[in-house]
C-alpha cells in the first residue's frame, strides 16, 4: 500500500506476533504445574544468583514488559501511515525483541529454580540460551514487517505518454 493509505499487511501481521509472548507466558503460567514459590531473578558474574523472588513476583515482572510492547504495536500500528517502511519494521522488532526476552526471562527464572530443586545449583546456565529465542524472534517480526505490497498503479507522466506539458496558465486542448 502507499503511504498514507490503509495499513501495511506486513505491519500488521508484526504487530499480531508481538502479542505472541504475552499469549505464551500467560499459557504456561495457567498449564505449568509445580512450579517453585521462589525462583532466581538475578545472578552474579559467576553465573551463581544471589537474589531471589517469589515466582508470581517474576511472573507479573515479565507480563507487564511483554504487554506494554505489545500494546505500543497496536499504537504504532495505527499511526504508522506516515513512516518509512525501515524505520517501521525496526520499531516492530525491538518492540518484539524486548516483549519475547521479557516473558522466556519468566521461563529461565522457573527452570533455573527447577534445577537447583533437583539437586544442582542455581548457576545460570542452559534455560539462559532461551533469551537468543527472544533475539531470533525479534529478526523474524522485523522480516514479517518489511512485507508490504507497493503501490504498482502506473503514473500518468508526461514523459511516459509523450505528450507534452502544457506551460504554467495555459490550458492545453482545444
Amino acid at each position: 500500500m502507499s503511504r498514507g493509505m490503509g495499513i501495511r499487511v506486513g505491519y500488521a501481521m508484526a504487530t499480531a506476533l508481538t502479542w505472541v509472548p504475552a499469549v505464551v507466558l500467560v499459557a504456561a503460567k495457567l498449564s505449568w504445574g509445580g512450579v517453585p514459590a521462589t525462583v532466581p531473578v538475578h545472578w552474579i558474574g559467576g553465573g551463581r544468583a544471589d537474589e531471589f523472588q517469589s515466582s508470581i513476583t517474576a511472573f507479573w515482572l515479565s507480563l507487564v514488559p511483554a504487554l506494554v510492547c505489545a500494546v505500543i504495536a497496536v499504537v504504532v500500528l495505527v499511526a504508522s501511515h506516515d513512516a518509512r517502511r525501515i524505520y517501521g519494521a525496526l520499531g516492530f522488532g525491538v518492540l518484539a525483541l524486548v516483549a519475547a526476552a521479557a516473558s522466556v526471562q519468566w521461563l529461565v527464572d522457573v527452570l533455573t529454580a527447577l534445577v537447583a530443586a533437583d539437586g544442582g545449583d542455581s548457576r545460570i546456565g542452559a534455560p539462559f540460551l532461551l533469551q537468543l529465542a527472544s533475539l531470533a524472534f525479534g529478526l523474524l517480526v522485523f522480516g514479517v514487517a518489511m512485507i508490504g505490497k507497493r503501490d504498482r498503479t502506473p503514473t500518468r507522466d508526461a514523459s511516459m505518454t509523450g505528450e507534452t506539458a502544457a506551460p504554467t496558465g495555459v490550458q492545453s486542448g482545444a
